[in-house]
């Protein structure tokens, strides 16, 4: 079974939550609004390939087993960070992911300020372009962030990828063959070309948990 964005269950909660996600099938994540057109039908018959879309914004993630830290936080109305502009409370997010980075020896972590555009034809690609909150380093994308706002709270997915292959993402979506070439060499970056190994991973889960102020239950 693939993840499941069951977005209700969060909503009746008044205090934070801090969930780690983990998957057991190779798993296609489409944002709220993107069209179901973009993924390649043909590449899905031939893999075991879960197609899910979230609630919250934003490109096409891919996720396989033990392959990402992927953490949903949720935070509900009246929190401090959350705050009128989407965008800041992002940044309030993206802000513990960094600091959490920081206490590792990560440093040079750069937190986008602003939306920036991804090349022409990789727009449906997540970890193609940054948006505020977003975190890079020497211009390399590593945490991606979305979110999903009720009248009750925000919802808040990030991601940052153990080790990042473009490749099985590009054979899963519709993409012309200049725009494959440019995914190829995309600026990401994986966790383990900043040294994390496993047990680091647990610790940096754990470090995101206290910064947070919440408990991390696993999924």
């Amino acid at each position: 079974m693939g993840i499941v964005f069951d977005v209700e269950r969060y909503r009746a909660l008044d205090s934070r939550a801090l969930v780690v996600r983990s998957v057991d099938t190779p798993t296609l994540v489409l944002g709220s609004t993107q069209d179901a057109s973009v993924v390649n039908n043909a590449a899905l018959k031939s893999a075991p390939v879960h197609v899910i879309r979230r609630r919250a914004g934003g490109g096409a993630v891919y996720l396989s087993p033990a392959a990402q830290l992927w953490i949903d936080l949720w935070l509900p109305s009246g929190d401090p960070l959350l705050v009128a502009d989407v965008g800041e409370s992002a940044k309030a997010v993206g802000a513990i992911w960094r600091r959490a980075l920081g206490e590792w020896g990560v440093a040079n972590i750069v937190l986008q300020e602003s939306k920036s555009a991804a090349p022409p034809g990789l727009e449906v690609v997540c970890f193609a372009g940054a948006g505020p909150g977003e975190l890079l380093i020497d211009g390399k994308k590593i945490v991606g962030i979305s979110q999903w706002r009720a009248r009750e709270g925000t919802l808040f997915h990030s991601c940052a990828y153990l080790h990042w292959d473009p490749k099985p993402l590009g054979e899963l979506l519709r993409l012309e063959n200049q725009a494959r070439e440019q995914l190829d060499s995309l600026g990401a970056i994986g966790l383990d070309a900043l040294g994390f190994t496993s047990a680091r991973i647990d610790d940096l889960t754990a470090a995101l948990a206290s910064l947070a102020g919440v408990a991390a239950k696993f999924e």
